[in-house]
């Protein structure tokens, strides 16, 4: 018996020592094809995530990236998806804004303010082929 008090080979000893989840380890920890997806894309939809964001608040990209302190080419640059947004910055959109960092990285909105995921659906139904063509 563990320091836990749990038998068996799924009880965690207090001596083991624990890692914290990379995005690499949760990748890896997809259950189907379907659930799998690279970083690269993983990147993209976060930014595409991030941009249906900024929209939903009705903001332009430059005044946007001011208002929180960053340069506009670095915001393009995470919009665009060539790197992932600074874990801060996203926090702090979440505590402004009502958002959760379940939307920016799986487009959850549960948990999400009415007002926002309202503004969410409208700015991506907006955006969607249909309504553009």
């Amino acid at each position: 018996m563990c320091a836990s008090g749990i038998r068996g080979q799924n009880a965690i000893s207090q001596s083991e020592p624990t890692q914290p989840a990379t995005a690499a380890t949760l990748l890896r920890m997809a259950k189907t094809p379907q659930q799998l997806i690279s970083a690269s894309d993983l990147k993209r939809r976060v930014g595409e995530s991030l941009i249906l964001a900024r929209e939903s608040l009705g903001q332009a990209q430059a005044p946007f990236a001011r208002t929180y302190g960053l340069a506009p080419n670095k915001l393009n640059q995470w919009e665009a998806g060539l790197y992932y947004p600074d874990p801060q910055f996203l926090i702090r959109l979440c505590a402004d804004w009502g958002f959760t960092m379940d939307w920016f990285y799986r487009r959850v909105l549960a948990g999400v303010s009415v007002e926002r995921a309202d503004g969410l659906r409208q700015v991506a139904s907006e955006n969607s082929p249909e309504h553009q063509g």
